[in-house]
């Protein structure tokens, strides 16, 4: 613990020596000799304020989301900086500004990346004197990403998006060519533009592969590999409880038939089936613990999260794929807890599953549930007609 304590604490001051790279833009302002003191005063502050503004919900998002990881934030976050320190030397009309966006809401989500993108923006504009034109044409370029890529689903499908970014991108340049007055209808007018846009997409491309590489098929391969049930921690779960570890088994076996009836995450929600109460089956006494524990075993941190907030006592589930283990988990333990208490009794296994659904759909913890009732009347389906599986359990 005290090491994960040190790891936190070394985080937090990398990160503090990152946010203070951005006032190496005023040697910048220096070189370029056309700014007044009120105008870096101005720079100073505006930069401050914002800058404390991402510091506020980095800390934030490191304290409440396992999913954020700040090495990775701090890619968006550096090349916001190397924007800030190259762009004041380029045209104006050659900014690939939105590529900053993509990479910032890659690695954090909507309303971080839109501050830390503010901040580079806002910083640019200000030193090139660039007016309020050219700070709104690339703010809505970089809003547009922002919202578009923020909607990626879990299957990176990355084409309609940047498709539509892209697109919002064309619009504003041409609008912002287009406003100039009496514009000279020259080639090199609209060469610029389209070089950016170029550079734009290509560099767009180039870190979609790179960040596909890095933790998309990175945590895909991770879920093959929990998912097995020869996996090494599933294996000394085998060992230290038999019963539990067929638990687990059976839980999983619902949970992938289930989400293949009505969708979601097939992979997060097999492994949901699995670890749902290692806490219990191992006697984990805390939440820190079993974090630490589930780093140590370098689970991906959408299902860290997920499995973190399932074992809480006072949980409102929201997802489908935490319902369907909710509903797996009730009906494997009650059909396993009456078989063991009399294996030869005869189940009514509608009855058992019915009683189940109701009890558990009245029941606080489903209230803000995302399921729609026609989903929930399949799943109550399936349940009952694997009355050949329930008997195998005997």
């Amino acid at each position: 613990m005290k090491e994960k304590g040190a790891f936190k604490k070394k985080s937090r001051n990398v990160s503090k020596v990152a946010f203070l790279l951005i006032y190496l833009v005023f040697p910048i302002l220096w070189i370029r000799q056309q700014h007044s003191l009120i105008q870096m005063v101005h720079l100073f502050v505006l930069l401050s304020i914002l800058a404390g503004f991402v510091f506020f919900l980095v800390s934030e998002k490191e304290n409440e989301n396992l999913q954020f990881h700040m090495k990775w934030f701090l890619q968006g976050y550096l090349s916001g900086v190397l924007g800030l320190l190259l762009f004041p030397f380029l045209p104006q009309e050659a900014w690939p500004f939105p590529v900053i966006a993509l990479i910032l809401v890659l690695n954090s989500d909507t309303v971080l990346a839109i501050f830390a993108y503010a901040l580079f923006l806002a910083g640019t504009v200000i030193i090139t004197n660039a007016g309020i034109a050219v700070f709104m044409l690339y703010f809505i370029a970089g809003l547009a990403t922002i919202l578009f890529f923020s909607k990626v689903d879990k299957e990176y499908r990355i084409g309609i998006p940047l498709f539509l970014s892209v697109s919002v991108m064309v619009m504003m340049l041409t609008a912002n060519i287009m406003s100039v007055a009496d514009p000279i209808r020259k080639t090199e007018v609209f060469l610029i533009p389209l070089i950016n846009i170029f550079v734009t997409v290509l560099l767009s491309l180039l870190y979609l592969k790179y960040y596909s590489f890095g933790r998309i098929h990175k945590y895909r391969e991770k879920y093959m590999e929990i998912n097995d049930q020869e996996y090494k921690l599933i294996v000394s779960l085998k060992e230290a409880s038999r019963e539990n570890y067929f638990h687990a088994i059976h839980t999983s076996y619902f949970c992938d038939k289930a989400v293949n009836l009505i969708g979601g995450d097939k992979e997060l929600s097999r492994a949901l089936g699995y670890y749902h109460r290692l806490q219990d089956y191992i006697g984990i006494k805390s939440t820190e613990e079993s974090i630490e524990i589930l780093q140590q075993y370098e689970f991906p941190p959408e299902l860290i999260q997920t499995l973190i907030h399932y074992q809480k006592p006072d949980k409102s589930i929201i997802d489908k794929e935490e319902t369907i283990v909710y509903f797996a988990d009730a009906v494997i333990s009650a059909v396993m807890y009456l078989i063991k208490k009399n294996p030869e009794t005869e189940l009514n296994y509608d009855k058992i599953v019915h009683a189940i659904f109701q009890k558990k759909l009245e029941s606080n913890c489903l209230k803000n549930c995302s399921l729609t009732l026609e989903e929930v009347y399949l799943l109550e389906t399936m349940f009952v007609k694997e009355k050949l599986y329930y008997d195998f359990l005997r």
